[in-house]
């Protein structure tokens, strides 16, 4: 009864480090980094454009591990390898370092994160997973609110390695925590996990003649279109988050407005999350 309870817990506390600690923070850690170690800003940015592709093209990984391993596993790899990207940020002294601390940091945020939680929504929640995946997706999204702002009073009462480094402590907390708690859902029976690859021959036949391939899946036209619509919205918003500290310092704003400016804008979005269910 408790169980998918913490499961659940886990999974969106997973997913609230993610949002804070990455694509909504980078920007003002960035901005910081730069300044002390004389980075130009357009070359620095290009470490949101590193850390979109890792996470793009890492992306198929985890639908092939839960399958595999269990999404206890894929959890808490998937932290490891992020709390090791953290690691070697806060180690930095050139470009090179960082932009491999972001493909680890990436490829983390494609283990651990959406996939691996809404696998393990759909196993311990069969009969309301769409509205917890929506609460999921909320209460993991008020880590792009808080992300910025936190990282930047961080930053002025420490500097931006530690920053990066109690990050990765945390990330090594959800390890422990993942481990210990994350299971997927048994049967009545007290059987082994159920998995796609428990199901029965007549499960089998009744999924395969309700759900088209993939591949059918991919060419259509409605599916193209969602896709487009998501890169299009994801590149205004990496945007924005790569510019906007340091396209208000050249404006006379400080840092803090820039990280405030973020976080409301992280705000907005998930309000309208919340109406985009009901509608």
């Amino acid at each position: 009864m408790y169980r998918k309870w913490i499961i659940f817990a886990v999974v969106v506390a997973g997913f609230f480090v993610l949002n804070a600690s990455t694509f909504a923070s980078l920007g003002v850690v960035l901005f910081v980094m730069a300044d002390d170690l004389g980075w130009s800003y357009t070359s620095a940015g290009l470490s949101f454009t590193i850390l979109g592709l890792a996470v793009g093209l890492t992306s198929f990984l985890p639908a092939i591990l839960l399958q595999r391993i269990g999404a206890r596993l894929t959890f808490c790899f998937g932290f490891f390898c992020v709390a090791l990207g953290f690691g070697l940020a806060s180690a930095s002294q050139g470009l090179g370092m960082f932009f491999a601390a972001m493909c680890l940091a990436g490829a983390g945020f494609s283990l651990a994160g959406n996939v691996t939680a809404v696998w393990l929504i759909g196993e311990w929640f069969p009969e309301h997973t769409g509205r917890m995946i929506g609460l999921y997706l909320m209460l993991g999204g008020i880590g792009d609110i808080m992300g910025p702002s936190l990282s930047h009073y961080m930053m002025e009462w420490t500097n931006w390695r530690f920053n990066w480094m109690l990050l990765a402590v945390i990330c090594g907390v959800l390890i422990l925590v993942g481990g210990a708690f994350i299971t997927e859902r048994r049967d009545v029976s007290g059987g082994e996990a159920r998995t796609d690859n428990s199901r029965g021959p007549d499960d089998a036949k009744e999924v395969d003649g309700a759900i088209p391939s993939w591949r059918v899946a991919i060419g259509r036209p409605l599916f193209l279109i969602i896709a487009a619509a998501i890169t299009f919205n994801l590149a205004c918003v990496t945007t924005v988050h790569s510019i906007a500290v340091s396209h208000l310092k050249l404006l006379g704003l400080s840092p803090a407005v820039g990280a405030l400016g973020l976080s409301f804008m992280a705000f907005v979005s998930l309000a309208f999350k919340g109406l985009a269910g009901p509608l």
